[in-house]
């Protein structure tokens, strides 16, 4: 993307980057309201035609956090998550005491996240010994699955949970499993050797499970308690799950549900309820057509896009106070072409976010620093807005060439299930212009 511009069109680009360098970008044009002067300067406003989309190959490779759990959305159908980590520890030995006893063995899950519906349903938890290898280097998806010993789980927890009480799921190890896994570490091996003789854990839900967990990995730990002869006190031995390898399994069922109509990757739909969609660990995205714009700019010669906004909502909510769904903070608007692919989906994340991505008003004055438009979630009106002026105004000059954008998580939030509902018809973009002679 070239932004110096030696075209006619460039140099009304660099006449616009002047005018935006002189004051906050997230100020243009609010004075410029064509109802209070006589400028020259005039206001449109277009409803974007959207549609939802199913991307389902999601990357979940060390993912931040560990997600476990099952909940049935009235929306996005029913939804299951499972996590696949190896365990670790700081050096290269791995070794207690050889005259240490063992006390006993807990996995400790620190909580970051809850997603679903609490009430009077137990939640269970069950951790298996892998039997699979996990491989640094591999790139592991959403619908991958890492083989377990299936047969007898080493930890297994059934519990109800307390939002004000629980954040930290606390599961004992199974005596047969804990003494096994005791002898190996007792007397000393390498990280190397643990991984290949433990490989690591499967964590997978109950059936009858309401709520999806999501846990530091960082901070969730198997923690042996042993104790040595004439010792006065137990000892703790910890390794945790902040490993070299670990991913997330998401699979939903949309059977029954609107969003039934998305099967195979990159179909795309109008919901004939008129709702739009978002949720990016199962591969939900709505896409916007920005067609509408270059039309009507395309009909009126040179303009400046003297300001241009984009707002979302008001969001529907599940309004039950026994819901833990949230929406996502915020978003990012990534170019998609006509199959549907996200562009640059294969290249490193900084080249994507500066070729690929609306970025901030900011950014197109410093290219060398790429930070991409996050429109917040406002929660007080439900919605979602931002300011992409100098965007729309390359995308005017034909700087920029895209028709479709796609609203896709922030990246940090690619895989999580906070996800929105919201009517095809708020998805706006207004935008104030002067037309040059």
């Amino acid at each position: 993307m070239n932004l110096q511009g030696r075209t006619a069109s460039g140099l009304l680009f660099g006449a616009a980057l002047m005018l935006f360098g002189c004051e906050n970008p997230s100020e243009v044009g609010l004075e410029l309201n064509p109802n209070e002067n006589n400028v020259g300067v005039y206001e449109e406003v277009f409803t974007l035609p959207s549609s939802v989309i199913l991307f389902d190959s999601i990357n979940t490779t060390n993912d931040s956090r560990l997600l476990v759990g099952r909940f049935k959305d009235p929306f996005f159908g029913d939804i299951t998550a499972k996590s696949f980590s190896q365990v670790t520890r700081n050096g290269e030995l791995v070794a207690i005491n050889d005259k240490g006893i063992l006390d006993s063995i807990m996995f400790d899950f620190e909580l970051s996240y809850i997603y679903g519906e609490y009430g009077s349903t137990f939640q269970t938890i069950n951790v298996y010994q892998l039997s699979d290898t996990l491989y640094s280097g591999v790139s592991y998806y959403s619908d991958d699955s890492t083989k377990y010993l299936s047969r007898t789980p080493a930890a297994s927890k059934k519990f109800f949970y307390s939002p004000t009480k629980d954040t930290v799921i606390r599961i004992k190890a199974t005596p047969a499993w804990a003494s096994n896994f005791f002898s190996i570490v007792r007397n000393g091996t390498t990280v190397s050797e643990l991984e290949n003789e433990i490989k690591g854990f499967a964590l997978i839900p109950g059936a009858d499970n309401t709520l999806i967990f999501g846990f530091h990995p960082e901070n969730s730990k198997v923690n042996v308690h042993y104790h040595v002869p004439d010792g006065a006190d137990s000892l703790v031995y910890s390794l945790n799950f902040d490993a070299t390898v670990r991913y997330n399994g998401v699979t939903a069922d949309r059977a029954g549900t609107e969003l039934g109509a998305l099967v195979e990757q990159s179909d795309e739909f109008i919901p004939p309820s008129g709702h739009m969609y978002l949720q990016g660990g199962t591969g939900i995205y709505t896409k916007l057509s920005l067609r509408p714009f270059r039309k009507f700019v395309d009909s009126l010669g040179n303009i400046i896009v003297n300001r241009a906004e984009i707002k979302l909502g008001a969001i529907d909510e599940l309004t039950s106070v026994d819901y833990r769904i949230m929406p996502p903070n915020s978003f990012m608007y990534i170019f998609a072409d006509s199959t549907n692919k996200i562009i640059g989906a294969n290249i490193g994340l900084a080249n994507r976010i500066a070729n690929h991505v609306i970025l901030s008003d900011v950014s197109y004055g410093n290219p060398s620093s790429p930070r991409p438009l996050f429109p917040l979630y406002d929660s007080a009106s439900r919605s979602y807005s931002g300011t992409p002026t100098f965007f729309f105004q390359l995308l005017r000059d034909s700087i920029i060439n895209t028709n479709d954008l796609l609203i896709y998580p922030g990246t940090n939030d690619v895989t999580s299930l906070s996800r929105f509902v919201v009517p095809k018809d708020s998805i706006q973009l207004k935008i104030y212009y002067t037309r040059l002679q």
